[in-house]
């Protein structure tokens, strides 16, 4: 056969051959991986996230870190001794300055338990040392309020706050003395009470714990009792802020058992309906001006200064009225609530 004749013959023969031939196994190979799109972070993250060796196959979602908002059931008048117990002593130098940051977040925390973002505001809570907890109160008719109260071991000193939950009042009661004004943080309590005021601001310790001044609520600026007394202004044109002092009788010969002390603003009106039904009532009152009371007038009170639009009244009472309030209570639900 010639050369010519061979390779046709070949041609011819292979598509035989390959029918008869076995199937041919398939060589494994390795599965073919989409490249995972690289994700990057919008300019205004302030965190990227770490590059991975290995893609992750199915994305994770955000997880929202949120503290856990307990209940708790009990007397108010309870947690007005937990603070008057483990509040710095004087001369102590056991109050905590805070820092712009510090007083910043209690100030996002009142205005977050305004807004109804609660969780958030107690993980805000939980960073800085405090809790919040919605807490029943057994002595005031089952009612209810947000209390923010700092986390044992007790290591600031920055006081107790409560935000009656559901509230329509205006009026905030304040107590910026515990223990030096002896009794003032109970009867500011029973105010609270009384009046279904908005909130209640007891500063956590004694006025001369730091021997620089700094731990005088009233008086000095950097404290978180100011913080969050700003923060509950709201808009400031209808807060109604009443604030109660103590005096001694036996060191202010001659002063009635009751020194209200004002802007003479907004506040005048009120504050001479207060002097009036006291009176009314038997109870020996001195409005402040002309002179009078001067040392009991809280000229210098920061609180006053920062109530622009409000209503801010000075109550300086003695050891008779701290020790049975009742007419005084009585008095301000007349007077202070429409």
């Amino acid at each position: 056969m010639k050369t010519g004749e061979v390779a046709v013959f070949v041609l011819l023969l292979l598509p035989v051959l390959a029918g008869c031939a076995p199937p041919a196994t398939p060589v494994p190979t390795a599965p073919v991986r989409r490249a995972t799109p690289t994700i990057s972070a919008p300019a205004t993250a302030t965190v990227s996230p770490s590059p991975s060796p290995r893609p992750s196959p199915t994305p994770s979602p955000p997880v929202t870190v949120q503290a856990e908002v307990r209940a708790l059931r009990g007397n108010l008048s309870n947690q007005i001794a937990r603070l008057e117990q483990n509040a710095p002593r004087a001369n102590s130098n056991r109050f905590v300055v805070p820092s712009d940051a510090e007083m910043a977040a209690f100030s996002a925390i009142v205005r977050g338990v305004e807004r109804g973002e609660v969780a958030r505001a107690a993980h805000l809570a939980e960073r800085n040392g405090y809790e919040l907890v919605r807490y029943t109160d057994r002595g005031d008719g089952q009612a209810e309020s947000w209390l923010l109260r700092e986390r044992k071991p007790f290591r600031r000193g920055w006081g107790m706050y409560l935000f009656r939950i559901g509230s329509r009042s205006q009026v905030v009661v304040e107590a910026p003395h515990p223990l030096f004004d002896a009794g003032t943080p109970a009867v500011a309590m029973a105010a609270y009470r009384a009046l279904q005021a908005r909130a209640l601001l007891v500063a956590g310790a004694q006025r001369h714990a730091n021997r620089d001044g700094s731990a005088d609520a009233a008086h000095h600026r950097r404290t978180i009792f100011q913080a969050v007394h700003r923060a509950s202004m709201g808009t400031g044109e209808d807060v109604v802020v009443l604030q109660i002092h103590g005096f001694s009788a036996a060191h202010h010969a001659a002063y009635p058992q009751v020194v209200l002390g004002s802007d003479h603003g907004r506040a005048a009106t009120p504050v001479n309906e207060l002097a009036a039904a006291l009176t009314g009532r038997g109870i020996r009152v001195g409005v402040c001006g002309r002179g009078l009371w001067e040392d009991l007038c809280g000229t210098k009170n920061v609180q006053a200064a920062s109530v622009q639009n409000g209503v801010f009244i000075h109550l300086e009472l003695d050891e008779s009225i701290r020790h049975d309030p009742r007419g005084l209570l009585a008095v301000l639900a007349q007077v202070i609530v429409p």
